[in-house]
């Protein structure tokens, strides 16, 4: 997969494993179903695992419909150029709502739940260890 393939072209280390355990669902068309992807790398002589969650701008159809309005109006989005730094306001919450919905649709995957994101600020080591109970389902 396109995240597999990246972690094992691109080694920190020699030695270093890397698992990917969410394979991105695709479509017929091929498009990425998936907005973000899980990993897990082993480095020698370390017994602790290091964690990688990656979240990849995309649209993929789950996204709210203000979202899947301006993406259907602008083509290139969310990869439209950075050439032109003054957003307009559409164009500003497209990207922000997008943002918030991908990085709540990975934490909930990981087990973070929509009333943990509301009760304010996610502590790292809940973060921590709610991917190494994710990662353990996985394997």
């Amino acid at each position: 997969t396109w995240v597999s393939a990246e972690m094992r072209s691109h080694p920190v280390h020699s030695g270093t494993e890397s698992t990917h355990l969410w394979d991105p669902k695709k479509d017929d068309n091929g498009s990425t179903r998936s907005h973000h992807a899980l990993g897990i790398i082993r480095y020698p002589g370390d017994d602790q695992p290091a964690y990688v969650l990656y979240l990849k701008s995309s649209v993929n159809g789950d996204e709210p419909a203000d979202v899947a309005g301006y993406a259907r109006e602008n083509k290139t989005f969310p990869h439209e150029s950075t050439a032109d730094q003054n957003f307009d306001l559409s164009q500003f919450e497209a990207y922000r709502e997008l943002g918030k919905h991908i990085a709540e649709s990975a934490l909930k995957e990981v087990g973070l739940t929509k009333r943990d994101l509301d009760g304010g600020p996610v502590e790292f080591a809940d973060l921590i260890a709610c991917l190494k109970k994710a990662s353990s389902d996985q394997t």
